[in-house]
């Protein structure tokens, strides 16, 4: 069952145990978007534990970090990123695991 919100943030907790890790990494988004989805099931396959900040698209905690107001954005540290092609790409190279494609440069092309 996905989470209902408001148009205030709210804050739910995937897949973490402590204060401090949860504040470290921030997925931003409406839960039910489907590039929020896919932020957060990269996440789970990576076993990275993450804080959902979810807003909609457009409120002043997205404005903030996409300057065109979109969803999803992404915190970690000193590192803010928007898109969720650059997320997912930081989440499968910034944390050990199994990776998402191939890192040799002709198998990482063919998957593209």
């Amino acid at each position: 069952m996905r989470p209902s919100f408001s148009s205030s943030s709210a804050t739910i907790v995937a897949n973490d145990s402590t204060t401090a890790n949860r504040r470290a990494k921030q997925i931003i988004g409406a839960p039910q978007g489907n590039f929020v989805w896919a932020c957060r099931i990269a996440c789970g396959k990576k076993n990275v534990p993450h804080e959902l900040v979810a807003v909609f698209p457009h409120t002043p905690e997205v404005d903030a970090i996409h300057p065109y107001g979109k969803i999803p954005a992404m915190r970690h540290g000193e590192v803010t990123l928007f898109e969720s092609r650059a997320i997912l790409y930081y989440i499968d190279h910034a944390f050990p695991g199994t990776p998402f494609q191939p890192r040799d440069p002709v198998g990482g092309a063919q998957v593209e």
